[in-house]
């Protein structure tokens, strides 16, 4: 499972033990977003939410795949440039 990054505080003390994200701070993200340190990030009311490609590079480093789920508008760019993924598009009928 791909871990995202968040500039969010967590809701409960054991929501930062969980692992669902990395709680990072507002600041410390625009600075690697301004490094291009993230495969793909946005906001979401007044917090920041991305996957680092580092996080891609490890997750291919033990031999695993990162399945990560990207806006349609975002998928073409990101991916392709890093060479980091597949893309697949899943359309609902």
């Amino acid at each position: 499972m791909v871990v995202t990054d968040t500039s969010r505080l967590p809701f409960t003390d054991e929501e930062q033990n969980e692992g669902n994200y990395i709680f990072v701070a507002y600041e410390t993200m625009l600075a690697d977003i301004a490094m291009h340190a993230y495969l793909e990030y946005g906001s979401y009311d007044g917090a920041l939410y991305g996957t680092k490609l580092d996080t891609i590079r490890q997750i291919h480093a033990e031999g695993l795949i990162a399945v990560i789920d990207v806006e349609p508008q975002v998928s073409d760019t990101c991916c392709c440039r890093h060479q980091l993924c597949h893309v697949l598009l899943l359309v609902a009928k």
